[in-house]
């Protein structure tokens, strides 16, 4: 019976193999066909990937249908990978083009393909691949897609595509050959060791997938990292380049990218006209662009401007930025197409920024109310998080910060909303990109009592425009609304912590601000209620009656929470508990009374979401913020927010009260030009003498005078212009003798370690507002210092310096004729 049945399977084997030998010259051209595809799709979505084609051999089919005999009767029509594709490429991302490419372009039997990965458990790692059983279309279809002869045979017959990463393939032979062509099992040791090795393939396609992404961004944005100057310049060279060689419509692209940055449309359009019947979809919406900006609505440019608009809608494949650049030229000429348009360019790419804002406006103007936001919640936050990918990359500024600000606050996150507007004008070079956010928002006039926090963000636009860019109609707008506060320059703003939690953390810093408001004559900002950084700021008003304090409070305030009475003055904003309102309302007021950016200062410590808000406003509208390092909360947030600390304008100091001190002073130069540079030479001189022991190295600031770069003698000339703070601290003035001999005074060494401790907080807010930090060893070409510290922590070594620097006060005043006595 047996012997019987081997006889039957060897007939059915030979009869198999034999119909097989008849169809394998259809495979081996099913395979060649399948390349030339396949080659064509890779050179278009995956440059640089592996093709690989055959049709399964003589020898390996029988081998198959003996092997699977149980489970088909019929292989010559069952088997699916007789004829095999492989597509091997770099990052996950190719992975999804290719497979766009085939399931758009194939027929698909879904029943038997399979993407191998969703086998996986989350905590398994393996095999990761996409199997595909494909046919072709029918031939005119395929030959329109692919430019290939497909012969009427082929059409019938499948064939297997794998789609996989170089990471995937490797662990694919590899593990395939340790542990499948083996003829014993693995031993389970070496199975986990080939686990973990699947895993860290994972991450490392994983990875690749992150940094192609990022790098893809950044380069793609051409011209995004380079001042306009350099810009300038670029452009020049590339015109030179395409001059010689006038027909590289890359270069000529090039060029026009880098001029619409500059709004130069002229120059796009001068520079692309020549190309105008180009298929490229990015030449074609350059010079679209170019010539609808330069052209009012009604003219014939304009119209033609459209027209290359929609050929680059034409030419792109699903690409929804030349769709949104069509829907933006018909904005406010036919609202109607611009819609549709937005909603076509939503259709393409749901989550993309930019298309994604202007049609959440049209659709909720139409509806009148929020009733879209729940249902596209996670649409929003995916393109929430593109656009914090091109932030991270410095790409398309400011415009993904207005498009997040806006999805924030339509999602009811109106504090990040307020820090993401704040950080969108920091970054505005021109007022029209302010203004156009502005206009973005209002469009949501209608809803805005829904939108909590659309008044917070309208106030800071218009505060942007008037402070950042000087705009006329803005600042009227202000006037008119400001409380007319009598304010005193120099202004600080003191924000921070309040909450009963942190009270005793606040009480710490009361001796600091004591001592670094002691001789201040201006105008200090603050909450105005007894709590936390509040109440010390009335504390420091009652000690000294020459400042000014105004408590900004809102119209209805929390019975744990009273007004200070020790402030001078209150203003009421009308909201109902604190909140950014009062912030707003008090860089109103600043705005109104004409106070200048340069004469405003944050002082920041610790602090909640509130304090948070604040030091953003106060950076976006251009004032010096100081935050005290370690100090704790939404404080040390923000010093290690990679939004912000390579702003200008934030400053980490020391918990060092001299520093506070020299940081909230203003700037006077008490002396004429010739005495101020007379001593400020001579304290140069004094130095280099001081320093001469410990050169082992360049140091720049070792330099002769005349030699001396301009940052350094402008360090000295401040060390003599903070003379006079310095004298009045310890009760001393000075005058010009005109006649006669000069007494050189002797400070005492108590009076010498306050100066001292004065010039080293001197010496710091110098080195922190030039861009310098804290750092083990010194590195002047990284502005790094081991001495930017407070007073107490360093050595006496260099406590020295100081020290000898401010006893030689007297001689260097007495240099040009002034003698220092007491008041």
């Amino acid at each position: 019976m047996a012997e019987e049945k081997s006889t039957e399977d060897q007939e059915w084997a030979k009869n198999q193999v034999a119909q097989y030998n008849k169809m394998h010259p259809f495979y081996s051209l099913y395979a060649e066909k399948l390349s030339e595809i396949l080659l064509k799709a890779v050179k278009k979505h995956a440059p640089d990937s592996i093709v690989q084609t055959r049709s399964k051999s003589i020898s390996s089919f029988a081998e198959k249908i003996l092997r699977k005999k149980d489970e088909s009767n019929d292989p010559i029509n069952q088997f699916t990978d007789l004829c095999g594709g492989r597509v091997i490429v770099h990052t996950q991302q190719e992975v999804q083009a290719i497979s766009d490419f085939i399931e758009e372009n194939f027929e698909i039997d879904w029943e038997n393909s399979v993407d191998v990965s969703q086998r996986l458990k989350p905590t398994e790692f393996g095999y990761r691949s996409i199997h595909y059983i494909v046919l072709f279309k029918d031939v005119v279809s395929s030959k329109k897609a692919f430019g290939v002869d497909i012969p009427d045979e082929l059409l019938d017959l499948k064939a297997e595509i794998q789609v996989r990463t170089f990471f995937e393939h490797a662990w694919a032979d590899f593990s395939h050959l340790m542990l499948y062509k083996k003829s014993y099992p693995a031993p389970e040791k070496w199975r986990r060791q080939l686990a973990a090795l699947a895993a860290l393939l994972e991450e490392s396609d994983n990875l690749t997938s992150r940094i192609e992404n990022g790098l893809w961004i950044y380069t793609t944005s051409y011209g995004a990292h380079l001042t306009e100057e350099e810009i300038e310049s670029e452009i020049a060279t590339l015109e030179n380049v395409l001059e010689l060689n006038p027909k590289n419509s890359e270069i000529a692209s090039q060029i026009a990218r880098l001029a619409l940055k500059l709004r130069k449309w002229d120059k796009v359009i001068s520079t692309l006209s020549e190309f105008y019947l180009s298929d490229d979809p990015e030449i074609l919406m350059n010079l679209g662009t170019a010539l609808c900006k330069s052209n009012q609505p009604e003219s014939k440019e304009y119209s033609k401007g459209q027209k290359y608009l929609e050929d680059a809608v034409e030419s792109s494949d699903k690409d929804p930025v030349p769709v949104a650049a069509l829907a933006r030229t018909w904005k406010g000429v036919d609202d109607k197409k611009a819609w549709k348009l937005y909603g076509d360019a939503f259709s393409i790419d749901p989550s993309h920024p930019h298309s994604l804002n202007n049609y959440l406006n049209y659709e909720i103007i139409a509806r009148e109310d929020l009733s879209l936001i729940k249902p596209m919640k996670p649409v929003i936050e995916k393109a929430i998080k593109r656009s914090r990918e091109l932030a991270d990359v410095d790409v398309e500024i400011p415009w993904v910060y207005y498009n997040m600000g806006k999805f924030y606050l339509l999602l009811g996150d109106p504090y990040t909303s307020l820090n993401y507007y704040a950080k969108a004008i920091a970054t505005s070079n021109d007022s029209w990109m302010v203004k156009s956010s502005l206009k973005s928002l209002k469009i949501l006039d209608s809803v805005k009592m829904e939108i909590k926090g659309y008044d917070w963000i309208y106030r800071l636009l218009i505060l942007g425009l008037a402070s950042k860019f000087s705009s006329s109609s803005e600042i009227e707008q202000i006037k008119s609304i400001a409380q007319n506060v009598p304010l005193k320059e120099p202004v600080v703003i003191v924000a921070g912590g309040t909450d009963r939690k942190v009270e005793a953390d606040i009480q710490e810093y009361k001796d600091l601000l004591m001592e670094a408001f002691r001789d201040f004559k201006g105008t200090i900002i603050s909450g105005g209620t007894t709590s936390g950084i509040s109440g010390l700021v009335g504390e420091v008003q009652n000690a000294y009656s020459d400042l000014s304090t105004i408590g900004y409070l809102p119209k209805s305030i929390k019975s744990d929470s009273k007004p200070d009475e020790h402030y001078k003055n209150f203003r009421f904003s009308e909201s109902t508990g604190f909140g950014p309102s009062e912030p707003l309302e008090f860089w109103t007021d600043l705005i109104a009374a004409d106070i200048k950016r340069r004469n405003v200062k944050l002082l920041g410590i610790n602090g909640g979401r509130i304090s948070a808000t604040e030091f953003r406003i106060a950076l976006a509208l251009g004032a010096t913020v100081g935050i005290i390092r370690e100090s704790g909360r939404e404080a040390d947030k923000i010093a290690t927010d990679p939004d912000w600390t390579d702003s200008q304008n934030l400053v980490l100091l020391p918990k060092d009260p001299m520093t506070i001190k020299a940081f909230i002073a203003p700037k006077l130069i008490p002396f004429n030009e010739e005495s101020r540079e007379i001593m400020a030479k001579k304290i140069h001189e004094e130095y280099q003498k001081n320093q001469m022991e410990d050169l082992h190295e360049y140091n720049p600031s070792m330099g002769d005078w005349k030699n001396l770069a301009d940052n350094l003698k402008d360090s000295n000339r401040d060390q003599v212009d903070h003379m006079l703070e310095k004298l009045s601290r310890i009760g001393y003035s000075w005058r010009k003798i005109e006649e006669g001999n000069i007494k050189i005074l002797e400070f005492s060494d108590e009076e010498v370690e306050i100066l001292a401790e004065m010039e080293h907080g001197r010496w710091n807010t110098e080195r922190l507002l030039d861009g310098w930090k804290w750092g083990p060893k010194k590195d002047i070409k990284a502005k790094i210092s081991p001495y930017v510290l407070p007073w107490d922590e360093l050595s006496e070594k260099v406590k020295g310096w100081d020290r000898e620097t401010v006893r030689k006060i007297p001689e260097f005043l007495a240099g040009v004729g002034f003698e220092v006595n007491e008041k």
